[in-house]
């Protein structure tokens, strides 16, 4: 059953230069209990998607079509006070900067034990045995010492873990995670990340979580959404989509990161710049970098079922696997 459903998402923003289309029709699914991984290059609309769910799009974007239903009710079209009761409680979220997205006047005890106040209703002696359980749950030492500092007093891991308390403190049924890692060492990196899957397997939550790091990926999630231009260009399990893209910008994507490859997979590279989303080419948006496009790939675009969920937007998914593989390295790099 899915948790959080999101259909047909369009978002535009006004620039001096033009509409830019950011967002194209997304659609993208989050079970219960699960952690889908949303991919894609920088300018793909990964945060923006995110954004767009929590109501917290600024500047000139705007949501000009589509859904979002989150347990059944729709983010898109509910009222932002209504939808601010559900940040925090219902709906956490998890950013890259955590230093910056903590109080810098309030100690990180009083920020915890103030999300459990407001949602829960709880007395203040209680969110604040709250706030230390919480911390102590992330894995922090000294939690109640640790409760009494302030942003500034914490190292990158450890704002981040404050981050994981914060969003985990209501029991959210949905975890947006935009990039936790970023920044922080390997062995942080893996602590947190293996704390946020025990952290959903005990619970029962769910988590969206947005990364550049196919590692990643491929070691904590469930299913993978692949992002191109503002839409969703291919889905499907984690051995899916590392062992058999059909999209020929997965195939791309998972090629720059080679350690990801099985030993008997080939790489396909290609030579491009990214869209203008102003000025969007109809049909694949794909279709100027992709080396196998055919005068059909200015046509509409259908979505191709696969088996067991997979799922691609293309009009000829099938060929990647029966292509050559000296045809595929002939296909030239990405210049520096």
């Amino acid at each position: 059953m899915s948790l959080l459903s999101i259909r047909d998402l369009r978002v535009h923003i006004a620039t001096a230069v033009g509409t830019v289309h950011a967002l194209n029709g997304v659609n993208l699914e989050v079970a219960e209990r699960e952690i889908v991984g949303l991919i894609g290059e920088t300018g793909a609309g990964k945060s923006l998607t995110a954004w767009s769910v929590l109501g917290l799009l600024g500047g000139r974007a705007e949501v000009v079509a589509g859904t979002a239903e989150f347990d059944g009710v729709d983010l898109v079209s509910m009222p932002e006070r209504r939808r601010r009761r559900l940040r925090g409680k219902d709906l956490a979220v998890i950013v890259q900067n955590p230093r910056g997205a903590l109080d810098p006047l309030r100690s990180i005890g009083r920020q915890i034990a103030k999300v459990n106040r407001r949602h829960r209703g709880t007395s203040r002696v209680q969110a604040k045995a709250n706030a230390i359980s919480a911390l102590r749950d992330v894995g922090i030492a000294d939690p109640e010492g640790r409760a009494k500092a302030f942003a500034h007093q914490l190292s990158g891991g450890m704002a981040q873990r404050v981050l994981i308390a914060l969003a985990m403190i209501n029991d959210p049924k949905l975890i947006i995670a935009d990039e936790p890692t970023t920044g922080l060492d390997l062995t942080v990196q893996a602590q947190i990340l293996d704390l946020l899957r025990a952290k959903v397997d005990a619970s029962g939550s769910a988590v969206l979580l947005i990364t550049h790091d196919l590692g990643v990926v491929a070691n904590y999630c469930d299913r993978v959404s692949v992002m191109f231009a503002g839409r969703i260009i291919e889905e499907g399990t984690v051995t899916q989509i590392f062992k058999n893209p059909r999209h020929p910008y997965t195939r791309a994507l998972i090629g720059a990161s080679r350690e990801t490859l099985e030993p008997d997979n080939e790489v396909l590279e290609v030579r491009s710049e990214p869209p203008n989303l102003v000025d969007l080419p109809d049909g694949c948006h794909y279709r100027p970098r992709c080396p196998f496009a055919s005068d059909e790939c200015g046509q509409p675009v259908p979505m191709r079922e696969g088996e067991q969920g997979h799922r691609t937007l293309c009009h000829f998914p099938e060929p990647l696997r029966r292509h050559d593989a000296d045809e595929l390295k002939t296909v030239e790099r990405s210049a520096p």
